[in-house]
């Protein structure tokens, strides 16, 4: 049998907040039920499906972030040899500004 939270419990147990249920509600990835007359519950395994894909989508911005911090890396590196070379690295600085949304 499923067991059902409301959003302020919800919130507390799994460790969120309630603008994130209900975002989640809104945005269609958690169902909202009612039960004994409690309007706003969520089944807690919709709950968990939908954290664990938030998680999920999390990791993938954390490896997302990573990629660019060792491009931004690499761009400096470019940077500094064509300095060195005497070379005006201005096409890559204008990249790498825009890239940054100076």
């Amino acid at each position: 049998m499923a067991e059902y939270l409301t959003i302020t419990d919800a919130a507390r147990q799994k460790g969120c907040t309630r603008v994130t249920i209900y975002k989640w509600l809104k945005q269609g990835k958690i169902k909202k039920y009612e039960v004994a007359g409690k309007k706003f519950v969520v089944n807690d395994e919709d709950f968990v499906k939908a954290k664990s894909k938030a998680e999920e989508e999390m990791s993938r911005v954390e490896r997302l972030e990573e990629r660019v911090e060792k491009i931004e890396k690499a761009l400096e590196e470019a940077l500094g040899r064509l300095k060195s070379m005497g070379e005006k690295p201005r096409k890559i600085a204008i990249t790498k500004a825009r890239y940054k949304g100076s």
